[in-house]
């Protein structure tokens, strides 16, 4: 069984349909961070420290040369890094 709408209901129903789509897709875009981590002291990279996205497990470890690169959910997020010697 068909269901047939009149064609003055038909646009305005596609641009709602249209709309809920764009902005579920704007809303759901992650951003990516990129970043270096080094020593405060001797601005030195610092290789292996982890950055974790806070309240979550998402994370990822620099590298060699202190860099990063993490997606990270649209909204109001926190970085947490943390390394091995160093004090938080």
């Amino acid at each position: 069984m068909k269901i047939a709408y009149p064609k003055v209901y038909r646009i305005p129903l596609l641009l709602l349909i249209s709309w809920f789509v764009c902005v579920g897709t704007v809303m759901a875009q992650d951003r990516r961070i990129t970043g270096r981590i080094t020593d405060g002291s001797e601005n030195s990279p610092l290789p292996g420290a982890n950055v974790v996205i806070k309240g979550t497990q998402t994370g990822m470890v620099t590298d060699a040369n202190g860099q990063y690169t993490i997606l990270v959910p649209s909204g109001r997020n926190v970085l947490t890094i943390s390394a091995i010697g160093f004090a938080a």
